[in-house]
């Protein structure tokens, strides 16, 4: 009876010290990104603590749609998953291109709210966040998703305040814009 072969061991072809390669890797990682981060601290903060950055709200699905001051209509989307949601956008300056975004509806009349403000949507650059000028930019439409309707009829026609608090991520600074706007379905 012949005797089995020996267990093959395994050598390395070659070997790499991390070390000088981890501290190349982040530095050069710290050379790159330090422009995009750089936030402006001289902005002013208003009675409720919000930093009053240059903050806009707006709309568009596929590129930036402006909400008008005053007289506005913004178009309800039936979803194909049943549900009813608006298109929104922001625009801003003043903090580093890493945020988390709260839109709120509210009925300007009744003060019922129409979507679940807890919903916090995440952007950074390059990954829902784009340059736009001197400003950031969301780079495609978030749904507001109507959660607390069950008909368009709910909101036709009625004016809501859509309201939105963008906080930057590395600080915790926080920023609010508002805009009304009256609901249309097609």
């Amino acid at each position: 009876m012949r005797k089995p072969p020996p267990p093959l061991r395994y050598r390395p072809l070659y070997s790499v010290n991390a070390r000088p390669l981890t501290i190349a890797l982040t530095l050069l990682v710290a050379a790159c990104g330090g422009s995009t981060r750089a936030t402006d601290a001289s902005y002013p903060i208003d009675a409720a603590g919000f930093v009053r950055i240059p903050l806009e709200l707006g709309s568009g699905m596929i590129a930036w749609e402006d909400i008008a001051a005053s007289g506005a209509h913004v178009k309800l989307i039936f979803g194909p998953q049943g549900g009813y949601h608006a298109l929104g956008r922001v625009r801003f300056a003043g903090f580093a291109p890493d945020v988390s975004m709260q839109f709120r509806v509210v009925d300007t009349v009744s003060g019922r709210v129409y979507n679940d403000p807890t919903d916090v949507i995440r952007r950074r650059e390059r990954a829902g966040l784009v340059r736009s000028g001197d400003r950031w930019e969301s780079s495609s439409a978030e749904l507001v998703i109507f959660t607390q309707i069950r008909n368009a009829t709910e909101v036709m026609a009625r004016s809501v305040r859509w309201e939105v608090t963008v906080e930057e991520a590395g600080t915790g600074r926080r920023a609010f814009a508002s805009r009304e706007f009256v609901v249309d379905y097609p």
